[in-house]
């Protein structure tokens, strides 16, 4: 894990002083396409893509670094923990054209774009899967559950 502190712009600083809070989709967008291109830049030029064995997306907000990154989604897992729509944002596609050059039409769901993109996710259990199943019906054969720290029979 490694954090980033945004100094400069002023207005790129102002859009990390809150975690989930934001005045608009276009400042939730510009968030998480922040977070995305800080996480890249700091992969490709301080670590190694090479050196990375898997880079887990906890949550979809996180999954415009698959635009920023297109030629290494292998390296990539989606973990799903939130069947709520909070837990999938959408954007408007003119959003994700500007700032990575990648048609989007009219509108882009993050959880969509990256189960498209990596035709699988990791859910926290059995019943998460039942659930997020109802939520991305067309994609409920991809979800893999795992056990998050709860074993009944234990």
């Amino acid at each position: 894990m490694f954090l980033f502190e945004v100094l400069s712009p002023q207005w790129a600083s102002k859009l990390v002083e809150q975690v989930y809070i934001e005045d608009s989709v276009e400042q939730q967008f510009l968030k998480y396409a922040l977070l995305a291109k800080a996480a890249s830049y700091y992969i490709m030029g301080r670590i190694g893509i090479n050196e990375i064995d898997v880079i887990d997306l906890q949550e979809s907000y996180i999954s415009l670094i698959l635009m920023a990154l297109p030629g290494y989604l292998d390296k990539f897992r989606l973990i799903i923990h939130t069947p709520g729509p909070w837990g999938h944002p959408s954007y408007p596609g003119e959003y994700v054209q500007k700032e990575f050059g990648v048609p989007a039409g009219k509108h882009i769901v993050s959880t969509i774009y990256a189960l498209e993109k990596l035709g699988k996710a990791i859910v926290v259990s059995m019943k998460h899967r039942e659930i997020i199943s109802k939520v991305f019906p067309e994609f409920s054969e991809v979800f893999r559950p795992i056990t998050n720290g709860i074993y009944l029979r234990r």
